[in-house]
């Protein structure tokens, strides 16, 4: 009988994080974007050297990790 009890509260626990879980995403698809238009309007007034698109690019790989990391913590949580 605890156990059916028990659902509702942890469902109801999982939706608080929401918000939490909604921010910690979007921060990273913030830097992802921010990355990658920066390149593409350098790219377009051709003053991106190569090295700079290889850095950019290595941040937004960088930040792919940092943002599976936290849906790998994040869904180890809920």
């Amino acid at each position: 009988m605890k156990r059916k009890n028990k659902l509702p509260l942890q469902l109801n626990c999982s939706c608080s994080k929401i918000p939490f879980i909604a921010h910690e995403l979007t921060q990273s698809l913030l830097v992802i974007n921010a990355f990658a238009t920066g390149s593409i309007e350098r790219l377009k007034e051709s003053s991106l050297t190569l090295e700079q698109l290889n850095m950019a690019l290595e941040k937004v790989i960088e930040e792919v990790n940092v943002m599976s990391n936290k849906i790998n913590s994040l869904s180890s949580s809920i």
